[in-house]
């Protein structure tokens, strides 16, 4: 994918990619775009359902240790500084908050005081260690008033250790997150109704992102083939880093990387400030004639794999590219509010498209493929021999009640009754007038 990405690197994805080998640009382009679309959080566009749809990216950045996956870090403290400094209103009243719960513990006098009201401000920048409380505690409070409607915004987690969030899925903060994780694709509704008074018993819109990097070891920990099935793998933006074998990492260059960290910010700071829709029709439409190009594909195939990855990444190729096309338009857009996709942002998207169903397919499709064959062996139904099949088998397609009494050496009556039960259950249906009555076959087998 590198030597087709290269000649099409346009801010702010060349900022992102500044410093890092080739072979890796696709990860910082995924990673970064993945924060830019969660900054992009008061945007939507009009996917080709007809639906008004959010950028919802969820991406992993997957390689082995001291493979060079640090960047992402970086890319992560630029970016979504933006974020950070939005919170810290909210952080600092939360914490004053807890100091004076904390004193109204101890001391009898601040416990005659007014009662304490928590804090409402918006917090969205999360911990992978996290409790379920407050994290709908967060998405309820992440909302504001855009063109006159209540939008409600992303919450964003960044982890650099996909380790640590699959351990505390196992207990403690993760416990339920799995679920959220699958419904914030396509912000499905979650929510809960627990009698303790910490409990936010409400039914939410599920708005979060997440940018996690880890090893493959980590990855099998956390989809498997216990649960390779439930969605998750299609609902990721994966890739694969790839470390300098038997070499030093390049030195770095103090100036460049902070000339790139300041860009990066500033992209940060500029996607945060934008709302409302996003026109970008020609791109949504030319990544609708993709998909169905690859149905086509795995039709021919017989790829049922293919067939299955093909309908979400569809989102990545969209969600990836609006920031190359508000990035290198930024001028033109600020002043008139308006954008052109050009061929290169389709070209783009073509790239990002085959690149994460090729991604998905690398780390999940032997894992969806080996489960499908093993539901089927498990599922397969118990070969028996039916006498009566067997006995309606041995008939001619055009029968009458006296070939069915001599083929099948029975009585006229219990011939009248079988034929009787036959036509009830749809098995054969009656010919014309003549007597004796003739009937004809309508199915190929009986199953019981």
């Amino acid at each position: 994918f590198q030597l087709r990405l290269e000649p099409l690197l346009t801010e702010p994805y060349s900022s992102a990619c500044s410093g890092e080998a080739p072979e890796n640009h696709l990860a910082a382009i995924m990673a970064s775009g993945a924060m830019f679309c969660t900054l992009m959080t008061r945007c939507w566009y009009e996917h080709y359902d007809g639906q008004p749809t959010r950028l919802n990216p969820s991406v992993f950045v997957i390689g082995p240790p001291a493979s060079g996956k640090s960047f992402v870090k970086r890319l992560d403290d630029a970016i979504m500084s933006a974020m950070r400094t939005a919170d810290a209103p909210g952080r600092k009243a939360e914490k004053e908050y807890k100091r004076k719960q904390k004193e109204r513990s101890t001391s009898s006098k601040a416990q005659k005081s007014e009662p304490l009201e928590q804090p409402t401000e918006m917090i969205r920048y999360l911990p992978s260690k996290t409790s379920n409380a407050v994290f709908f505690r967060r998405a309820e409070n992440a909302k504001e008033v855009i063109d006159g409607d209540i939008m409600h915004l992303h919450l964003y987690m960044f982890d650099s250790e996909l380790d640590s969030s699959v351990t505390a899925q196992s207990g403690g903060a993760w416990i339920g997150k799995h679920d959220l994780e699958l419904k914030a694709f396509h912000n499905e509704f979650s929510g809960v109704d627990y009698a303790n008074t910490d409990s936010v018993n409400d039914i939410i819109q599920v708005f979060w992102n997440q940018v996690i990097t880890g090893t493959l070891i980590s990855l099998q920990k956390k989809i498997n083939m216990r649960n390779i099935n439930d969605g998750l793998c299609t609902r990721l933006g994966i890739v694969k880093m790839f470390p300098a074998k038997y070499s030093m990492m390049a030195r770095g260059n103090p100036a460049a990387n902070s000339e790139a960290h300041t860009h990066l910010r500033e992209w940060g700071y500029r996607f945060d400030g934008m709302k409302g829709e996003l026109k970008i029709g020609r791109l949504v439409d030319h990544c609708y004639d993709l998909c169905a190009e690859y149905a086509r594909q795995a039709g021919e195939q017989q790829d049922d794999v293919l067939d299955l990855l093909r309908k979400r990444a569809v989102y990545y190729a969209i969600w990836l590219t609006i920031p190359r096309i508000y990035g290198r338009q930024w001028e033109h857009y600020r002043e008139t509010g308006e954008v052109e996709v050009d061929d290169d942002d389709l070209q783009f998207a073509a790239i990002i498209y085959e690149a994460v169903i090729y991604w998905q397919d690398y780390f999940f499709g032997r894992m969806l493929s080996d489960s499908w064959q093993n539901a089927e062996l498990e599922l397969q139904q118990r070969k028996r021999n039916s006498q009566a099949n067997a006995e309606y088998s041995s008939l001619p397609q055009v029968f009458h009640s006296k070939d069915m009494a001599s083929t099948l050496d029975i009585t006229d009556n219990t011939a009248r009754a079988r034929i009787a039960r036959w036509l009830r259950q749809g098995y054969i249906v009656k010919v014309g007038t003549t007597r004796p009555a003739t009937y004809r076959k309508v199915v190929k087998d009986i199953i019981v």
